[in-house]
């Protein structure tokens, strides 16, 4: 997370989110966007050769046993809730069988908060009600060492 908020270089960018199979309360890594993702300072897109890349990434933590569980990008200074394009992106994600995420999407903003926060991240739950809008709920989380996700994640 750290990178994708000091490399951004003034553009959003940002990348996958992978956990374990079934988990979404554990986040074990971050695969970012390539070079050929679409940046912006007020948009990031992942193009059809970033996506390809991310896929080929993907299908090798999923065969350790982690699956996509969301994304985390790079907001403008202070806009630390998700934008009307990241709320469609979520939508469209969740009602795609292909993602097979179980109703259940975890967003990451990193931006800058009046200049202070040494890592500035905030993470939501995104699902759908039975009428199909996009929840969004706000989620504390702990940024722990990779030794100690390892560690954890043995015994789930």
């Amino acid at each position: 997370f750290s990178e994708c908020f000091k490399n951004g270089n003034g553009l959003e960018t940002g990348g996958v989110l992978t956990g374990l199979r079934g988990d979404t309360r554990i986040i074990t890594d971050f695969i970012p966007s390539s070079k050929h993702a679409e940046r912006e300072p007020d948009s990031y897109y992942q193009s059809s050769s970033d996506v390809s890349i991310l896929n080929h990434t993907l299908s090798k933590h999923q065969r350790e046993g982690k699956d996509f569980v969301g994304y985390v990008h790079k907001h403008p200074p202070g806009i630390k809730n998700l934008s009307d394009g990241d709320r469609n992106t979520c939508h469209k994600i969740l009602n795609s069988p292909s993602y097979a995420i179980n109703n259940r999407l975890v967003m990451g903003i990193v931006t800058e908060v009046n200049g202070n926060c040494e890592l500035p991240v905030f993470f939501y739950f995104v699902s759908l009600n039975l009428n199909g809008e996009v929840v969004i709920e706000k989620i504390a989380i702990n940024i722990l060492p990779k030794k100690s996700i390892e560690e954890i994640t043995q015994y789930v």
